[in-house]
């Protein structure tokens, strides 16, 4: 994406005063960048009218730009809220072989109850790195997964 798509985009909404797409030092977008309007209601404007749409076959996020200090705040607030909400429900395991994948989650853990989600960490080239996230829809099915007569041994 270019700057002069950036500003098309957002021309087709509201007046904007200028765009620019962040980039690396070899030149390659960053994929964000920033868009300055006239004044601020055109700015919530276009953040109503491109929040969640699909441009290229991605989903952007659109939304105002935040000091690093209350983009920290934001982020606190809203890990402090889900760790509240999911306590308990999400498992981490690690020194996980590199075949295991999303699908072996499913398959080791469905038995223990519902999960409601399961995640291989991957590094940026997508290899595995040895450790994995699984979430289970109540605490007692995750506590199952802990108890010692359910120990799994991954080697």
């Amino acid at each position: 994406m270019t700057k002069d798509d950036l500003k098309k985009v957002f021309s087709e909404f509201v007046q904007i005063s200028s765009a620019v797409v962040m980039r690396k030092c070899d030149g390659k977008s960053k994929c964000f960048g920033f868009v300055n309007f006239d004044n601020s209601q055109d700015a919530a404007n276009a953040v109503d009218s491109l929040k969640g749409k699909k441009f290229d076959d991605k989903v952007w996020y659109v939304g105002k730009a935040l000091k690093k200090s209350e983009r920290e705040q934001e982020l606190k607030a809203k890990y402090e809220k889900n760790i509240n909400k999911n306590h308990g429900l999400i498992l981490f395991f690690k020194n996980l072989d590199d075949t295991v994948d999303d699908e072996k989650l499913k398959e080791l853990f469905s038995d223990f109850g519902t999960l409601t989600s399961r995640k291989v960490m991957r590094d940026s080239n997508g290899v595995n790195r040895g450790s994995a996230f699984v979430a289970f829809s109540i605490v007692k099915e995750a506590a199952n997964v802990l108890w010692p007569s359910f120990c799994l041994i991954f080697i």
